[in-house]
């Protein structure tokens, strides 16, 4: 759903986050919270989603 460069729509036509590969071989102290934080870009992307239709 790309946009053009003169539309007013304020949404992102990217959403990026962290490969999920990279929790589990990331510090083992901080996989909740990286874990919680890729749960957390999903679902601002599939709000985006939702938007849409």
């Amino acid at each position: 759903m790309p946009t053009s460069p003169e539309s007013n729509d304020p949404r992102p036509d990217l959403v990026v986050t962290v490969h999920p590969s990279s929790i589990l071989r990331g510090p083992p102290e901080a996989r909740d919270e990286s874990f919680a934080g890729l749960v957390a870009d999903l679902r601002f992307a599939a709000s985006l989603l939702d938007a849409t239709v």
